[in-house]
């Protein structure tokens, strides 16, 4: 009996911890370029520069949900992986819902480098 305590507790902890980065904020990016919707990848990197994130836009619209509370750093890249100079740094709080509107070309914002 002992064993198969363990057991489902062990189980449970791996569940446990594999929800561990999922939370309730969400990113939604509005990418253009020279003010025209375009469709790109956005990589989404969390506070210890670790990619956590990609999604692409279609119609120039993105969304990066399910996203811990945290400060996110986000780059953009062209589908031939070219990366753009913007480059944005966002802060979401749980239950977030917070539009970002880029432009492509523009220069990285304060603090925004990933290496």
């Amino acid at each position: 009996m002992r064993k198969i305590a363990l057991i489902g507790l062990f189980l449970f902890a791996i569940l446990f911890a594999g929800c561990e980065d999922e939370g309730s904020a969400e990113i939604n990016v509005i990418c253009k370029d020279r003010g025209q919707s375009k469709n790109v990848w956005v990589e989404v990197y969390n506070s210890k520069g670790v990619q956590v994130k990609q999604v692409s836009t279609q119609g120039g619209i993105g969304y990066v949900t399910d996203l811990p509370a945290g400060t996110y750093t986000l780059k953009f890249k062209n589908h031939d992986d070219t990366y753009f100079s913007a480059i944005k740094v966002v802060t979401v709080a749980d239950g977030d819902s917070r539009p970002v509107e880029v432009e492509l070309n523009d220069p990285p914002d304060e603090g925004g480098s990933v290496q």
